[in-house]
């Protein structure tokens, strides 16, 4: 049985309703580098994707970097409900190889020494060499196909099971003087596949 397009949107909503303000986070996820979380509001979901309503401004820390925007349930305390890369701008399906470390998403568009991470893909276990929640640095990119590397210009990760993730471009957003990171409306998307 398939689920419809609406129950996966009042899915979204659920999820998302709980979320009342975002933080930016540095590489591990967990530490801030914001000198305080700021509301953000919730558009109803539509089309499997659920947005936030207005841009909102977050204040970093001087010499901080934007690795992450989290979402929490209070302005304080709270649990952390989400976790997006920063700057990300498209999360699609791919292919995992074994065979060649490849990673095979068609007409990807990026680059050596992009950035992205990875995640499940409806449920299915991540493929044995990768982890969620860790930034990969694109390398060997042609056309459909890349391979990846936990540094610069490094070695390919060695990927030992094939399997299907979610890749998600990222863009660390460093503020050395510190400063405002903007979320534009729109830019936090929540897609259910």
């Amino acid at each position: 049985m398939s689920i419809i397009d609406a129950a996966k949107n009042d899915a979204i909503d659920a999820v998302l309703s709980p979320i009342t303000h975002v933080d930016c986070m540095a590489a591990d996820g967990t530490t801030s580098v914001a000198s305080a979380r700021q509301p953000v509001g919730w558009d109803a979901a539509a089309a499997r994707i659920g947005d936030n309503t207005g841009q909102v401004d977050v204040t970093i820390t001087a010499g901080g970097t934007v690795f992450w925007v989290a979402g929490y349930t209070a302005l304080t305390g709270g649990t952390q409900r989400s976790l997006t890369p920063a700057g990300s701008t498209f999360k699609r399906p791919a292919l995992v190889e074994d065979t060649g470390d490849l990673i095979t998403l068609p007409a990807h568009g990026l680059s050596d020494n992009d950035r992205i991470v990875v995640e499940q893909y409806n449920g299915e276990g991540i493929p044995t060499g990768l982890a969620a929640q860790t930034f990969y640095y694109v390398i060997s990119a042609t056309t459909d196909t890349f391979q990846v590397s936990l540094t610069e210009g490094g070695a390919a990760v060695t990927i030992s099971a094939d399997g299907i993730v979610f890749v998600q471009d990222a863009i660390p957003n460093p503020v050395p003087s510190g400063g405002t990171y903007q979320i534009a409306a729109g830019a936090l998307d929540f897609v259910a596949a």
